[in-house]
């Protein structure tokens, strides 16, 4: 549900401007890929009327372009061998590897920041912020195992293909990484919007880890009701259909009037009943 979201805003904010709106499968961790899954993901979308402009893009067949631009920062990049535990002990990365620019086996990569302090606006939630600042650290680029970074990855596909990205607010603090990114490789910025994630009473986001439960692909109607319902959105009981919810939800869904918090996960039909704390008045 809480996947189903964040496409359906997303979705409905670029067809409001009259744009494409295309998927991505960040499937660049090859630990967690599978082929399965991203079919699965797919499929919903395209199930619940979330139909992608373009062809589906895969980051893990674009590992090419993801190292030559990693040589393209050249001297600004250095690898490093320090264990996650060691820096996860400290709010900022030691520095211990500055000077180990050549290549070594079971080292990763990572940018040399200094520090930097990055601005950046953000659409957010009932709120357009006149901005936040991030301070950006040394952060990793290539992981000692090959794989390429999430932040690399998506500030790369990012600056050369989105002029908008919705996303939710747990990867608010992402921004400043991927921004520094693209600043420093010479990539177009995309305007962002961060929504509201759907989380657990407990806060937890849901989350196939948390043991979210799945979308049944058999009620899509029945799905789509209940993501507006978060979203503080009720559209009239008399459209019954996929594609008649997704045109109401096009002229209606206004992001920047969503709650600030969404209710937490409810597992059940949230529709038939318990109403929302706030409603977006349908247009006439």
């Amino acid at each position: 549900m809480g996947h189903l979201i964040t496409a359906l805003s997303s979705y409905c904010s670029v067809k409001q401007k009259m744009g494409r709106w295309l998927i991505r499968i960040d499937d660049i961790d090859s630990d967690r890929r599978s082929t399965e899954s991203a079919n699965l993901i797919i499929e919903t979308l395209r199930t619940h009327g979330l139909i992608p402009d373009t062809e589906v893009t895969y980051q893990s067949v674009q590992e090419t372009k993801y190292r030559y631009r990693i040589k393209q920062l050249g001297s600004q990049t250095f690898y490093c061998s320090c264990p996650r535990r060691e820096t996860s002990a400290h709010e900022t990365y030691m520095g211990k590897c500055y000077q180990k620019r050549r290549y070594q086996a079971g080292h990763s990569i990572r940018l040399r920041s200094h520090k930097t302090v990055m601005f950046s606006k953000s659409s957010s939630n009932t709120r357009v912020e006149d901005g936040f600042t991030e301070i950006v650290d040394d952060f990793i680029l290539q992981r000692k195992n090959g794989d390429i970074s999430y932040n690399l990855a998506s500030a790369i596909d990012d600056g050369e293909q989105m002029t908008e990205v919705v996303r939710g607010d747990d990867l608010l603090t992402t921004t400043g990484y991927q921004l520094l990114l693209m600043k420093k490789l010479g990539l177009s910025t995309p305007n962002y919007r961060h929504i509201p994630c759907l989380r657990f009473e407990t806060g937890e986001k849901l989350s196939s880890q948390n043991m979210a439960p799945a979308l049944a692909n058999d009620r899509p109607a029945a799905n789509l009701r209940n993501a507006l319902w978060y979203l503080g959105a009720i559209p009239p009981t008399n459209i019954l259909t996929v594609t008649g919810i997704i045109k109401w939800s096009i002229r209606n869904l206004n992001l920047s009037k969503l709650p600030e918090i969404l209710v937490p996960f409810q597992n059940y039909d949230v529709t038939n009943g318990h109403p929302p704390t706030q409603t977006i008045k349908p247009s006439v």
